[in-house]
């Protein structure tokens, strides 16, 4: 026999052989029913109860049985309300959350084996702190402003809370609601508009994720009277224009699609065309500079953002918005010249989130990013009759000295004064 034969022949018998191993091998993971329970945590196994707001951690030492597949605790975070939280054997502890007030509770531990057998329950006591449900709410104000009303409140735990916007709108002692929120930020700040200058009840109160809710804060306010500025000429002597000044940069890429004059057509649904995208690589910070074809009190811009590209990219993070009266602006914005500064603001997403949600989506391009125009040491008085608005991009979200930005449209609020220019 040659050795090509001999080679063959070898690798058909480790084949066979290996076959016949594989066959008679069991299985490593299967369960056993017949198993007892696991063993039980016990108050020797306990390490530390760790209160934090509204929830316990609950540290322990993990039992020793081959038979233990994870540590469930049940707990009553609001009378009915039962919760159960669950840690596998290679967690030394355990998270329990959503308590809806401070107090002394109840909480049922087993041990759980891999067959589902419970071990005898461990009874603990714990003592949540203030949930920050109830420590926002203790800080929430709402204000009347233009066209609707303004609230914030303090968030330090940087809880996901909705804030429910609700108002007595035909003053028959009923609530309508009017819109929720979603926050995970430490400051908060929210507002409503599209509401007639008379005065309303409103309320406000805020709920957790697990369902808890505040009080509510109820006022008596009257909002401001509000408009939308008119982008485009109807009774109006113009409508927005591009107006450039010798330091603007408002050039934008190739294709009519991405010109200035985009900013102002209506459409925010669009991904790559009907939007303003300027040319790439301009020095930060860049300025346009739009007519707006009356004069009038701004009273907040809306922004939104390119679709499918919120928060990131070439979206603009941070801008200034400046206004001048003047018939013919002059380029600088020095103090003291034709320009006052209206307002400095910064986009944040509003769940915090490290990743923008749905709901920040949908906020950032459909809705519009709401930017009020407010009182501050360097805007004292932001509510001045204007002409002309400038646009000074600061940073976008992917940062750098220079940049490319991108906006799919703004809209302008507050009231009319002089329609006739």
């Amino acid at each position: 026999m040659n050795k090509m034969k001999i080679f063959f022949s070898s690798c058909l018998i480790l084949i066979a052989l290996g076959y016949c191993g594989c066959k008679e091998e069991g299985r490593l993971d299967q369960e056993n029913p017949d198993a007892p329970a696991p063993v039980p945590l016990t108050a020797d196994h306990i390490k530390e109860v760790k209160a934090i707001p509204g929830g316990t951690i609950v540290k322990y030492r993990v039992p020793l049985d081959e038979n233990l597949s994870y540590v469930k605790a049940s707990y009553e975070i609001a009378p009915g309300n039962i919760k159960e939280a669950k840690a596998s054997k290679y967690i030394d502890s355990l998270s329990l959350e959503g308590f809806s007030t401070a107090g002394t509770y109840k909480v049922i531990i087993h041990t759980v084996g891999e067959n589902q057998k419970e071990s005898d329950p461990y009874e603990l006591e714990v003592n949540p702190l203030t949930p920050p449900v109830l420590t926002a709410f203790s800080t929430l104000s709402i204000k009347e402003m233009f066209g609707g009303i303004r609230g914030s409140f303090e968030n330090p735990d940087k809880a996901s809370l909705a804030v429910v916007v609700m108002a007595d709108t035909l003053d028959i002692g009923l609530w309508s609601s009017l819109r929720t929120f979603y926050f995970g930020l430490p400051k908060v700040s929210f507002s409503h508009n599209g509401m007639s200058p008379k005065e309303t009840k409103f309320g406000v109160y805020l709920r957790d994720r697990w369902g808890n809710k505040s009080d509510t804060l109820v006022e008596y306010l009257t909002p401001k009277f509000e408009e939308e500025i008119p982008k485009n000429a109807t009774n109006y002597s113009s409508g927005f224009k591009k107006h450039t000044l010798p330091s603007d940069e408002d050039e934008h890429v190739e294709g009519p699609g991405y010109a200035l004059e985009k900013l102002w057509d209506g459409i925010t649904s669009d991904v790559n065309s009907n939007i303003f995208a300027g040319l790439h690589g301009i020095p930060m910070p860049r300025t346009f500079t739009i007519s707006i074809g009356c004069e009038a009190i701004i009273s907040r811009i809306v922004v939104h953002q390119r679709k499918d590209y919120e928060y990131t990219g070439a979206g603009v993070k941070k801008f200034k918005l400046y206004g001048s009266n003047a018939d013919k602006p002059g380029d600088s914005l020095a103090p003291g010249g034709d320009w006052i500064l209206l307002g400095d603001f910064e986009s944040v997403i509003p769940s915090g989130s490290a990743t923008p949600t749905e709901d920040d989506k949908i906020y950032a391009n459909q809705r519009g990013e709401n930017f009020e125009l407010i009182e501050t040491p360097e805007t004292p008085d932001p509510w001045v009759p204007v002409k002309y608005i400038r646009f000074q991009a600061i940073e976008t979200f992917e940062g750098g000295k220079a940049s490319q930005i991108i906006i799919a449209e703004i809209s302008l609020h507050g009231q009319v004064q002089n329609k006739d220019l």
